[in-house]
């Protein structure tokens, strides 16, 4: 009864969450000029249902949060493939997974916006 109760679960797993199907490899981290405190770094994959997806991999030196979103083609809106809020702790890394709906692959380009400092800062 375990085994059979654990095979469906993992089916049903398989049909809700889109599965990597080839090993990924991180571009090299992205810093923007004006804010150092933050970086990214990206490895696109083919998921299951079909679709390429970002996986973009972003950490900080300090405690922020902001939407970011990321894009394959120069050629389209920086939102093409939607915003997506993130929080971060003080040296922390998230990944943040975007559905490719570019109309071509020329490059990878990441924004942010609503940046904010969560840094606690004591007045004595």
């Amino acid at each position: 009864m375990k085994h059979r109760f654990l095979y469906c679960w993992i089916i049903q797993l398989c049909w809700i969450l889109p599965v990597q199907l080839e090993a990924q490899q991180f571009s090299d981290w992205s810093v923007y000029p004006n804010l150092k405190t933050f970086k990214a770094r990206y490895a696109q994959f083919k998921a299951t249902d079909g679709y390429n997806y970002i996986k973009l991999e972003v950490s900080s030196d300090v405690a922020c949060s902001m939407q970011i979103t990321s894009t394959l083609c120069d050629k389209d809106n920086n939102d093409r493939n939607g915003w997506k809020k993130l929080t971060l702790k003080k040296d922390e890394r998230k990944i943040v997974y975007f559905k490719i709906l570019n109309s071509c692959t020329d490059g990878w380009w990441w924004w942010y916006r609503y940046y904010k400092d969560l840094t606690i800062h004591y007045d004595y």
